[in-house]
C-alpha cells in the first residue's frame, strides 16, 4: 500500500501543463508559403473541420488540417460533432469580436450535416461565411439543409453524382473519380480546393485596421503569434510611448 501511494505521488508530482513549442506559429508566418495575401490577412480567415463519425480519423482530417497550416493559414480548426455547440458560440464571438473575420465551413463524410448546422447558424448571427465544402457526403445528404445555407457558396467533392443531395442556387458540384470513400481528406485536389477557397477567403479581408501582427485564435485580446518579436505599435494622442 506504501509502494503503491509513493507511485501515485511520483505521477501527481511530474504531470505538468501540456504546451505547444514556442516556435509552433513560424511556418504560418512564413510569406513564401502564400505571397499572394499578408500574414494579418490570412490570420482572418477561420477555417472549420468537422468530422463524421471517425474515432480514427481514416478519413484525414488531420492531415488536411496540417496541409493548410503549411499553406500559410494558421487558424484551422478540427472539431468532432459533439464540440459543435461550443463552437457555434465561440465562433460567433470571435466574429462579433472581428467583424473583418472570415469563415469557411467543411465537413466530411457524416459530418456534412453538422457542419451545414454550423454554417447556418453562423450565417444567422451575421458573420461571413465565404463557403461551405462537403466532402464525399452520405446518406445523411438527403436530409433538409439548413434554409441559411441554400444562399451560401457550396462546394460538393464526391466520386459520383450525387443526384439527391438538396441543392441550392449557389452549390457546385465537383466530380473526383479517384475520390476514396474512406480516405477522401487525403486526396491532393481536396487540399488544393480548399487552399484556392482560403486565399480568396483572404483576399476579402479589410486589413486596413489589423495590428501589424496576427493573433492567437479564440482569445480575448491575445498576444502575438510566437517565435517571432513583434514591435508594439505606438497609439496616436497616447500618455505612453511604447516600443518594442
Amino acid at each position: 500500500m506504501r509502494i503503491a501511494m509513493v507511485f501515485i505521488g511520483l505521477l501527481v508530482s511530474i504531470t505538468g501543463c501540456t504546451t505547444c513549442h514556442h516556435r509552433a506559429g513560424d511556418i504560418a508566418l512564413e510569406s513564401e508559403h502564400c505571397a499572394e495575401s499578408q500574414v494579418s490577412q490570412r490570420s482572418r480567415v477561420y477555417v472549420v473541420l468537422v468530422k463524421g463519425l471517425d474515432p480514427i480519423d481514416l478519413a484525414g482530417m488531420d492531415s488536411l488540417r496540417q496541409g493548410l497550416i503549411e499553406c500559410g493559414y494558421p487558424k484551422v480548426y478540427r472539431l468532432e460533432i459533439q464540440h459543435l455547440p461550443f463552437f457555434k458560440h465561440e465562433l460567433a464571438r470571435v466574429a462579433a469580436d472581428q467583424p473583418n473575420a472570415r469563415f469557411i465551413v467543411v465537413g466530411a463524410g457524416t459530418g456534412c450535416l453538422a457542419a451545414r448546422s454550423l454554417a447556418g447558424h453562423l450565417a444567422r448571427s451575421g458573420c461571413c461565411v465565404d463557403s461551405l465544402m462537403e466532402i464525399a457526403p452520405n446518406l445523411t445528404a438527403n436530409l433538409a439543409p439548413e434554409s441559411d445555407c441554400e444562399q451560401l457558396k457550396t462546394i460538393v467533392l464526391s466520386r459520383v453524382n450525387v443526384g439527391s443531395h438538396p441543392s441550392g442556387p449557389n452549390t457546385e458540384f465537383r466530380l473526383i473519380p479517384d475520390l476514396h470513400r474512406l480516405t477522401p481528406c487525403k486526396h491532393p485536389l481536396v487540399l488544393e480546393m480548399l487552399k484556392n477557397e482560403a486565399r480568396e477567403s483572404s483576399f476579402r479581408v479589410d486589413d486596413s485596421e489589423i495590428m501589424p501582427f496576427p493573433t492567437l485564435p479564440i482569445l480575448d485580446f491575445p498576444a502575438p503569434m510566437p517565435g517571432l518579436i513583434h514591435g508594439i505599435p505606438e497609439k496616436e494622442n497616447s500618455k505612453f510611448s511604447i516600443t518594442g
